[in-house]
């Protein structure tokens, strides 16, 4: 995303990172406010280990929200050099 000077990009590219991140700035945000908290466990693979989701059910999950984004940025970078070709 660098070389071809779109680091927007990098937001699809690493989004299960950024919703880790996200779930353990929530818990300790919301805790911190609440004294409760927001999910039984976080980062937030560990909610769902703590439901009972085996690693690689959870590994599958999060490596298909990630394929996803992906191919979002790369259909939303498509869509961008398509109206730039037309300009």
């Amino acid at each position: 995303s660098l070389v071809i000077q779109k680091p927007w990009l990098m937001f699809f590219f690493g989004m299960v990172y950024i919703i880790e991140t996200a779930s353990t700035i929530l818990q300790v945000a919301y805790y911190r406010l609440t004294k409760k908290r927001l999910f039984p466990m976080a980062p937030i693979h560990h909610t769902f280990q703590k439901f009972g989701w085996s690693e690689i059910k959870i590994d599958l999950l999060f490596n298909l929200v990630n394929l996803i984004f992906i191919f979002l940025g790369l259909y939303i970078l498509d869509l961008l050099n398509i109206v730039e070709f037309i300009k």
